[in-house]
């Protein structure tokens, strides 16, 4: 018996080969069929093709053969089949077939038997998406009434998919009706309710499924941010009862759990934000985040892609927590968000020079109303982690050279303050810009994109600093058309960024009139508001910036305030006042005291 066991393994080594070699000719012969238009044809063998991918894999999944294949070969055996099968289902569809769930649940079990296999095996995304995708054409076609069915309802009933597969699946749909929330949202929304319930109830219901459901509940909260903008009450009730799930279980647990729990502490923050900005909560919860992160001294128990997630994440949130408590004047935390930034770059293997390009493209070296062009702050973290060469001017030169908008900023504003300069910097200050070189570069950047992007956000900046600098040298009238400039460009950042209802009304006291401009439902525009909660917007090597509604809004106050300046400074009492009541009206309305006592200090002095 024993001398029979190789030739049997041969003999089924032999056969994968044979089937791997029918299957890549079926499918030249289906895609040559196919562009020739024989649509029937070409089905037909991408049929015998995909029985070819799944039988091979049948017999992998009998006995791990070819010489126990690395599980990187696997994995690629899997994808090729659920390739294959997406095309056929594809094919399927043109042709009117009506065996379209017969293929997709043939295929999805076979799936799941190759995942009791490999743990690390991913969801089959093609797939799923085709899925999804035509349910969302049938709704369209049969009505808004329409009830389509979920993988769960396609798989419920098979003794071949386990739980454990069924939830990646699930989830999977879950995301890919996310991103069909643009195109399809009424019916996007409904599924995403439909699939989270199911994952709630029928999935995730053991006690050791803690975790996931808190996940899923975050899930639930975006869905509902997504969707409504009185759905943020709703949302904070989602992520509070995610905190509640896990927040007795993060002793001892590992990274995953912690960041799971800072990333909800964080969430929470930013939707009190918006609904009340008055709240002692929002300064809490971000406390809370920022000690669980810091609690983590490396993302080590967490498999690659999670920790890819985990690291873009943590970046995002940690722009919109610096961003708010920026706003709100609030600086006791900015050393430990610093401190976790440059952790964040020792995690993702990313120079310390990429990271200060990073943070000044998005001007977060400093505080609001800050003269200064960098924290000191962030200067301590640096010289805990790296050499004396940030105290040079030749390292901040090294690292924005390759952006002349960015290295035309900086000399800008370390020429507005010399101070800091030979103070930080040292005194090889090379601060040889021009006004019409910020000029020029301020066009270049407003050329190359829309005004909604950040060529427009760091334009804004330029113009802004060099109005500061004209200020400086007494040309009001050059400085006020700089800050016009800018405020022109951040006005139409606000308004991307932000939906508001706004009205005036007109006060009478001693014959005379005073108009009063008031705002009310100011919110972060859903599409914006959702970003946050995912990690896509930021590159994991750091070439683009991250702008967050915060600090849109920061740039646009600081205009206003600029512009109601320079106006009172040419005389113009009038428009300086209508500037600084509608700065004052934000500020006020978002619970925003630095801007407050700003706003409400330059007014006095106007009326006086």
């Amino acid at each position: 018996m024993k001398c029979r066991i190789p030739w049997i393994s041969l003999s089924r080594s032999l056969l994968v080969i044979g089937l791997k070699y029918v299957s890549r000719k079926l499918y030249c012969i289906g895609v040559l069929l196919y562009k020739q238009n024989q649509v029937n044809e070409a089905s037909k063998a991408l049929k015998f093709c995909c029985r070819a991918e799944w039988g091979c894999l049948k017999i992998l999944f009998q006995n791990r053969v070819l010489a126990d294949p690395s599980e990187e070969a696997f994995l690629d055996y899997v994808s090729d089949a659920c390739t294959r099968t997406v095309f056929l289902v594809d094919l399927l569809g043109q042709c009117g077939s009506m065996k379209l769930q017969k293929l997709i649940l043939e295929s999805l079990e076979n799936w799941s038997a190759a995942e009791d296999l490999s743990i690390k095996l991913q969801p089959p995304a093609t797939l799923v998406q085709q899925w999804v995708k035509i349910n969302c054409e049938l709704s369209q076609s049969m009505g808004s009434d329409y009830s389509a069915s979920t993988l769960h309802c396609l798989l419920g009933s098979s003794t071949k998919v386990s739980v454990r597969s069924m939830g990646k699946l699930l989830q999977q749909e879950l995301h890919v009706y996310e991103r069909m929330q643009s195109t399809y949202p009424v019916f996007s929304y409904r599924m995403l309710l439909k699939v989270i319930d199911i994952l709630m109830q029928h999935v995730y219901i053991q006690e050791q499924d803690y975790l996931e459901r808190s996940r899923i509940l975050l899930r639930k909260g975006w869905a509902l941010r997504a969707n409504f903008d009185q759905g943020l009450s709703d949302s904070i009730q989602c992520i509070s009862e995610a905190i509640s799930l896990i927040s007795s279980k993060t002793i001892g647990q590992g990274s995953a759990l912690s960041h799971q729990l800072a990333m909800s502490h964080s969430l929470r923050a930013l939707c009190i934000q918006e609904v009340e900005p008055n709240s002692k909560e929002i300064i809490r919860d971000f406390k809370a985040a920022l000690n669980l992160w810091l609690s983590i001294p490396h993302p080590d128990g967490l498999r690659q892609v999670e920790e890819s997630a985990f690291t873009g994440d943590l970046l995002l949130m940690l722009c919109n927590i610096f961003d708010v408590l920026t706003l709100k004047g609030f600086t006791e935390l900015t050393h430990d968000i610093y401190k976790l930034m440059i952790r964040f770059c020792e995690w993702r293997n990313v120079s310390v020079e990429k990271c200060v390009h990073f943070l000044w493209g998005s001007r977060r070296l400093s505080h609001a109303l800050c003269f200064s062009p960098i924290d000191n702050a962030f200067l301590t973290g640096l010289s805990c982690s790296s050499d004396d060469k940030f105290n040079t001017m030749g390292f901040w030169i090294g690292c924005l050279k390759v952006s002349m908008p960015l290295l035309v900023g900086f000399q800008l504003k370390l020429s507005i303050s010399s101070s800091c300069c030979s103070s930080n910097l040292g005194t090889d200050c090379q601060l040889d810009v021009t006004v019409d070189g910020v000029k020029k570069a301020a066009s270049e950047l407003i050329s190359d994109g829309p005004t909604n992007s950040w060529s427009a956000f760091f334009a804004a900046y330029l113009y802004y600093d060099l109005s500061e600098r004209l200020r400086g040298s007494a040309q009001f009238i050059e400085a006020l058309s700089s800050a016009r400039q800018a405020y022109k460009l951040r006005s139409k950042l606000f308004q991307y960024n932000f939906t508001y209802q706004r009205g005036h009304y007109t006060e009478r006291a001693d014959c005379t009139q005073k108009c009063t401009y008031s705002i009310q439902n100011l919110r972060v525009n859903k599409s914006i508001a959702i970003q946050v909660w995912s990690a896509n917007n930021i590159s994991e090597d750091l070439d683009t910036c991250y702008l967050s509604p915060w600090k849109v809004l920061q740039c646009y106050l600081e205009s206003i305030l600029q512009v109601a300046v320079l106006y009172e400074m040419i005389g113009n009492g009038v428009e300086a006042e209508t500037f600084l009541l509608w700065g004052k009206e934000i500020s006020s309305c978002l619970n925003l005291p630095l801007y407050k006592v700003a706003f409400s200090t330059i007014s006095r002095e106007t009326i006086s």
